[in-house]
Formats: C-alpha cells, sequence, structure tokens
C-alpha cells in the first residue's frame, strides 16, 4: 500500500509540475529567434543582403600575406544601408580583428544631422571607413570580420564592399587628391626616409571649400586604433581644425621616430571651428551659439608632404619676421616713455603758471590755482603717471605677441 501510494503521489506531482510550466510557457511572450547569418567573403567582392533585429549578418575575410606590400596597403570598408527618409533605423557595423582592437561606427553617422538639400540620401546612408592593420605582420595572413546589426523589426536593405589598393603611404613632395565627407574619414601613413637626412615636414593641405566647412587634421602614431572618428580624434596625437587650407609641422621625434599616420575628417557642421579666440584649443565647451542644423557635402582634399627644412632654410629670419610687431610695440613704449620723461623734466624747470577759473558752484569744487607741477605728485617720486605709460604699453604689446607667436605655430 505504502509503494503504491507513493507512486500516485510521484504521479500528481508530475503532472501538477507540467501543468504550471505550459500555463507559464504560454503566459510568456516568445522572443524571436537571432540567426546570425556568416559568410567566408572576398575583398573586391560586392555583398548584398537584408538586416533586421533577429537576423545579423557576419562576414570573414582573410588577406593573404602582404610582404612588401605591407606598408602601402590600404584596406577600406564601405556600407550602404537603405533607410527611408524620416525613419529612426540605425544599422550598427563592427570590424573585429583578432591583431587588434575592434572598432565600430553607425549608420547614419550622425543622427541629430539632416542632410543638406544638395545631398543624396544615398551619399547620407553610405560610410567609409579605413580598416586598421598596423599591427599585422607583414608574413602572415590577416584576418577580420565586419559585424552588422540592427534594431529595427522591418527589413533594411544593404550593401556591404571591401577595396584594398596600394595608396596608403604618403610621398614626399606628392599631392594626394581624394574626396571627403562627414561619413568618409581617411587616414595615411608617412615613413621616414632614414637615407635622406630630414628632420622635420610639413604637411599641407587644401580643399575647395569656400570657408563655410569645418574639418579636422591629426597627426597620430602608426599603430592601432587609430582615432578617426569625430568624438575620438582629439584622444591621440596633437591636431589642428581648418575651414578651407592648413599646415601642420612635424618633427622627427618620439613618438614620431620612423614616422606618423595623418588623419583628416570632415564635421557636419562648422561648431568645431567656430572658437573663442585663436589660442583656445578647438573644445565643444568653448564654441559660441548652437550648431546649424545642416550637413556638409563632399570635399575635394589634396594633401602634400614637403621638407620643411627646404620650405623655410633660415629659421632664424622667419622668427624676426614674425617677431617684428613686437619689437615695434615695444619700441613704440620705450620711445614714448623716453620722450615724455625728458617733457616732463624740462616742464619741471619752467615757471609755475596760474590758471584762474571761473566763479560758480561747480567750479568751487575744482583746485583754484593749478600748476602743472601738480601733476608729479602720482607717485613718491614724481614718475607715476610714467609708469602708467608703460604698462599700458605693455599690455598693448600682449595681443601682438599672441597673434605672432599662432600664426607662427602653423
Amino acid at each position: 500500500m505504502r509503494v503504491l501510494f507513493l507512486l500516485k503521489l510521484t504521479i500528481f506531482c508530475a503532472k501538477t509540475i507540467g501543468i504550471h510550466a505550459e500555463a507559464e510557457s504560454s503566459s510568456s511572450p516568445s522572443l524571436p529567434a537571432h540567426y546570425p547569418n556568416v559568410i567566408n567573403a572576398n575583398v573586391s567582392t560586392q555583398y548584398e543582403g537584408v538586416l533586421n533585429r533577429s537576423s545579423q549578418w557576419t562576414y570573414e575575410f582573410r588577406l593573404d600575406p602582404l610582404y612588401e606590400k605591407f606598408l602601402s596597403t590600404n584596406v577600406r570598408l564601405e556600407v550602404q544601408a537603405i533607410v527611408l527618409p524620416g525613419s529612426a533605423k540605425i544599422v550598427s557595423i563592427t570590424v573585429l580583428q583578432p591583431s587588434a582592437i575592434s572598432s565600430s561606427f553607425r549608420i547614419p553617422t550622425f543622427i541629430n544631422k539632416k542632410p543638406h538639400n544638395h545631398i543624396s540620401y544615398r551619399d547620407y546612408f553610405t560610410a567609409q571607413r579605413t580598416i586598421c592593420i598596423l599591427d599585422s605582420l607583414h608574413n602572415e595572413s590577416i584576418p577580420f570580420s565586419v559585424v552588422l546589426s540592427t534594431k529595427s523589426e522591418t527589413d533594411i536593405p544593404f550593401a556591404l564592399f571591401v577595396n584594398v589598393t596600394q595608396d596608403f603611404l604618403l610621398e614626399l613632395d606628392s599631392t594626394k587628391n581624394f574626396t571627403l565627407s562627414p561619413n568618409r574619414p581617411y587616414y595615411f601613413r608617412y615613413q621616414f626616409n632614414d637615407s635622406k637626412s630630414i628632420d622635420s615636414v610639413r604637411i599641407l593641405a587644401d580643399t575647395n571649400s569656400t570657408g563655410d566647412s569645418c574639418m579636422t587634421l591629426s597627426v597620430q602614431t602608426a599603430m592601432c586604433p587609430i582615432y578617426d572618428q569625430e568624438e575620438s580624434i582629439y584622444f591621440e596625437g596633437y591636431y589642428q581644425t581648418i575651414r578651407s587650407s592648413g599646415a601642420i609641422f612635424v618633427e622627427k621625434k618620439y613618438p614620431f621616430e620612423s614616422g606618423f599616420v595623418l588623419v583628416i575628417l570632415a564635421h557636419p557642421d562648422d561648431e568645431e571651428c567656430r572658437m573663442r579666440d585663436p589660442l583656445s584649443v578647438p573644445r565643444p565647451h568653448l564654441y559660441l551659439g548652437a550648431a546649424p542644423d545642416k550637413f556638409f557635402s563632399n570635399i575635394s582634399v589634396s594633401l602634400k608632404i614637403i621638407n620643411d627644412e627646404l620650405e623655410y632654410p633660415n629659421n632664424s629670419l622667419n622668427a624676426l619676421c614674425w617677431t617684428l610687431p613686437i619689437l615695434l610695440a615695444v619700441a613704440i613704449c620705450v620711445g614714448s616713455w623716453v620722450a615724455l620723461k625728458f617733457k616732463y623734466k624740462s616742464l619741471l624747470r619752467t615757471e609755475p603758471q596760474l590758471v584762474r577759473l571761473p566763479e560758480g558752484i561747480f567750479w568751487s569744487r575744482l583746485k583754484s590755482n593749478l600748476y602743472i607741477s601738480d601733476f608729479g605728485k602720482l607717485g613718491k617720486t614724481g614718475n607715476g603717471f610714467f609708469h602708467f605709460v608703460t604698462v599700458m604699453g605693455t599690455f598693448y604689446a600682449i595681443p601682438v605677441c599672441q597673434f605672432a607667436v599662432y600664426y607662427y605655430m602653423v
């Protein structure tokens, strides 16, 4: 009897647990299954697909050993997502590399910026990035993966393309032309040639911009990661914001003994270039006003690296030309002080002149007999007036020094 009772109790408990499990499974909503699509991809081949919340795509690439072409190889990733205007769909792109830090970006790149009238939505929803392979070995294959994902419930058509070219190196005295946009930043590498005695170079950037756009030039060390996005370009090296043209001086010393990476990106508006004064650091909290709600179009850029010593052979003469306004301001201050000093002493030797003031309530508050020697009572030694002149002249020379130093650094 006891065995039969235990058997019935076990069957009853099993049925009860099964009923509760079935009720919980029927009451809770079913989550959509996540289907990763993994593709063994090849470079120079365009891939198309449809992306949604329950389906992500992973493209696995592998470059053959580059050997002597390692320094000049440029790997560019282009992703285009067909998103209807006005929708809030976002596509996230992540680049995974075993030999480097992973990076990611999104489409559209700038959510709060609307495309300008003369920019097509095709360009607005197309992004390009350079895949960093600087930390890889030249005699080994280079694997990397591109992962596409989104939170959108509806389908998003996309196209992906990876192109490999041999234009990554910047040559001395050679011009490199390309098209820049806020969705397409670029960076290139420059190697100092040991056979040439070059201690410094000057990077010249020229564009077809009329001055209403804003770009940033950045010099960084030749190692991954390379900061080529708007929110991270200030993390490494040093930089300069430009509107139409600019220049950066780079010396062959730590951390650029062997070379450097030059990054250039275009901002969606001119907020980064609107500073309070020429010597302030371009940071968002130093700007005036709000950024306009527009998105600049493509910009044609020309980069050139020249030998700074050949372009500016006499640095002493160049520095003298820039400091000439400072010397002129100091000379005016000293000359004025000397002239007033002698004039003041000559006035002290003259006879006092009596000044008669008119009668009245207002004039009674003033001194009735005013002498020229009374001006010497500003200080204990009678030189207070000339001290004020010297101080004022010095403060007028400070802005001249600031502008001279700022433009000389460029």
